[in-house]
């Protein structure tokens, strides 16, 4: 793959006193072996990425948190692609604190999507209320953040979540929209 061998290059021509810009390169190179479907790969990137980046902020916290969920979001794809419910409940419970405490809009907006995913495969796609609210939080939430992208997410998670749930006429709006 041509982006992961970018990634690998540039990694090896960063110093070693940069491990935050080491890590988001580990981090790169772990999604490039998800859209493989190389998820073993991937999680041993996303281990290698958090030793990198470390335990506590160094440097701007901001943007430290910021990687440390990129990187939680990769570890997230890669065991819910495999339907690893044990970790996908450890993941969900630490990164909820992490969003709650340092997440931006877009960080929430996510972390409500992923508790809706995660319902939705738990609950073989019956569509409780606290699912449907998680749904409404995500699709809220991304209408707030400046990216057309997401927008598009949030209304088509919102409107199959109705669909699932049958209430066919208010998904609509949402699933036209997405």
């Amino acid at each position: 793959d041509a982006a992961q061998q970018a990634y690998q290059n540039a990694a090896q021509e960063v110093a070693q006193d940069e491990s935050f810009k080491q890590a988001q390169l580990e981090r790169k190179i772990g999604s490039t072996w998800y859209r493989q479907g190389e998820y073993e790969t991937s999680l041993e990137a996303c281990n290698r990425a958090e030793l990198l980046l470390g335990a506590e902020p160094v440097g701007p916290a901001a943007n430290w948190w910021s990687e440390c969920l990129a990187i939680q979001r990769l570890r997230f794809e890669n065991v819910y692609a495999q339907a690893r419910w044990p970790e996908i409940v450890q993941l969900t419970e630490r990164v909820r604190v992490i969003v709650d405490q340092h997440g931006s809009l877009a960080d929430r907006a996510w972390f409500y999507g992923l508790r809706t995913l995660m319902a939705m495969r738990r609950d073989r796609y019956m569509i409780s209320d606290a699912t449907l609210a998680d749904a409404r939080s995500a699709f809220s939430t991304f209408l707030t953040v400046d990216d057309l992208s997401l927008v598009a997410t949030a209304n088509f998670l919102l409107g199959w979540v109705l669909v699932l749930r049958g209430e066919l006429h208010e998904a609509e709006e949402p699933l036209l929209a997405a």
